[in-house]
């Protein structure tokens, strides 16, 4: 359990109950620190005011939509509580769907427009926060291109302040990158970072952040500089999580 105690103080705007729905439905929730958890908390009701929240039409049982909200804000403030909130000043809409979205390329759990938008599966949503160990968390995705996309661009790399680190990551990038895809392309394939980052570079850091986050562990162990480098990043180590 994140929060050791529920007589923890809840960071002003912060429901009491909100902290049952997480305990309850995000695993990564349950993995972090306390200290850690509570300054993410803090981000929440900043989060879900500034989100324009959309429903697309709904068939069947729908999931209580505060606690969805609750959720999906926490994850995504988890990838900014040691960065910066500019990260997600150009994000302003969420849209949950009751299926998969499909377009004329094929059928997607979820995805992210450089305009600001994020459009989720709820079904592919809530298997993504409640198995913290599978590797696959749309809403870390997602959210990971929206970052990505904070300097205009959609190339894997997120924004810098020191220039010369953002060189060295760009670097490190091209090289990972190849020797990724040159794993997945032998019969043993690469498990610390999913397949579908090799699908186009501008994936590599969203798959980056789902193992960084999930798998922290098997990522430090198979592939050190990348681990190394998304620590850098996000300034965590969830590796040395209880």
């Amino acid at each position: 359990m994140a929060i050791v105690s529920h007589l923890a103080p809840f960071p002003p705007g912060f429901k009491p109950e909100w902290r049952d729905m997480l305990e309850k439905n995000v695993a990564l929730y349950r993995r972090m620190p306390e200290d850690l958890t509570l300054c993410v908390e803090e981000l929440v009701p900043w989060f879900i005011e500034k989100v324009n929240w959309e429903w697309a039409p709904w068939a069947g049982p729908k999931p209580n939509e505060e606690m969805a909200k609750v959720c999906v804000s926490f994850l995504a403030c988890v990838m900014v509580v040691n960065r910066s909130k500019k990260d997600l000043a150009h994000f302003h809409t969420f849209v949950f769907h009751p299926s998969s979205l499909k377009d004329d390329s094929g059928t997607w759990a979820g995805w992210a427009s450089r305009s600001g938008k994020i459009e989720q599966s709820w079904p592919s949503t809530r298997q993504g926060m409640e198995d913290g160990e599978d590797n696959y968390c749309v809403t870390l995705h997602e959210f990971a291109h929206m970052i990505d996309y904070r300097d205009r661009t959609f190339e894997s790399v997120p924004h810098f302040d020191c220039s010369a680190a953002r060189r060295e990551y760009e670097a490190f990038l091209k090289s990972e990158y190849q020797d990724i895809c040159d794993a997945w392309e032998k019969s043993s394939g690469c498990n610390a970072v999913r397949k579908y980052a090799t699908t186009d570079p501008a994936e590599f850091f969203t798959c980056a952040t789902e193992s960084f986050l999930e798998i922290s562990l098997l990522l430090e162990f198979l592939r050190p500089q990348l681990y190394d480098w998304m620590k850098r990043i996000y300034g965590m180590d969830p590796a040395r999580w209880p």
